[in-house]
């Protein structure tokens, strides 16, 4: 079950795309599939909110009852101003080496991401949104504490959480072509696993984490649609 919920957000975005896909196929569309993978935006979206309900009823319980912790403690926003060029640097330098490993350009895979379409932009901010609110809880504080109760490996366990988090990516959107997929993941892999290693050991930071993350995800919306 512990793999299972790691995998979670990866099988909803391949499910939602192949919905997508069929519609499309039966509306006599084109490249379906490759049409499909325009809307990732959206998808991300829909997952967001299909994961929503468990995600809000742990941050309630960890953050909002009585006796809980507050949720942005002014002492863990220093440490998380202190490690944010690291983060910065691990978000952005992968994905530009590897694109221009496997593309020929700094900005190659961007190609496969951001094609517009009506509405896209306000639908991406939405999803930014979305995105820093759900995703760095789901797994850190729902898949973590799962995994190492059943694996009893406190060491090991963030770092699977970690490739997990990476891996959900190669799915949003999917494309089945090796040098897509190989890029997809390996741009997030970096700051996954160094984002849930420290989350795992200053819990602390995590809100800020998520706004750091909701910041980074609306610059890139913006940047490449604006």
């Amino acid at each position: 079950m512990s793999f299972l919920m790691l995998s979670l957000r990866l099988l909803l975005f391949a499910g939602v795309q192949g919905t997508a896909f069929l519609v499309l196929r039966r509306t006599g569309a084109d490249e379906a599939w490759n049409e499909s993978s325009r809307y990732w935006v959206i998808y991300g979206l829909i997952v967001n909110f299909m994961i929503a309900a468990p995600v809000v009823r742990i941050l309630r319980k960890r953050y909002f009852g009585p006796g809980t912790l507050q949720m942005f403690q002014k002492s863990a926003l220093s440490s998380t101003l202190f490690r944010l060029p690291l983060l910065l640097i691990l978000a952005m330098a992968p994905n530009i080496l590897l694109s221009i490993l496997l593309f020929g350009s700094p900005d190659g895979g961007s190609f496969f991401l951001f094609r517009p379409y009506t509405g896209v932009l306000a639908i991406g901010i939405l999803w930014a949104l979305t995105q820093g609110l759900f995703e760095l809880p789901f797994y850190i504080l729902i898949c973590l504490p799962r995994l190492e109760s059943r694996i009893g490996n406190s060491s090991a366990a963030p770092i699977i959480t970690g490739f997990f988090l990476a891996l959900q990516h190669i799915a949003l959107p999917l494309l089945f072509e090796p040098a897509y997929l190989l890029w997809r993941f390996g741009m997030f892999l970096p700051f996954s696993l160094v984002i849930v290693l420290l989350c795992r050991r200053k819990p602390e930071i995590l809100p800020w984490m998520m706004a750091v993350h909701m910041l980074m995800d609306i610059s890139a919306v913006v940047m490449y649609l604006v």
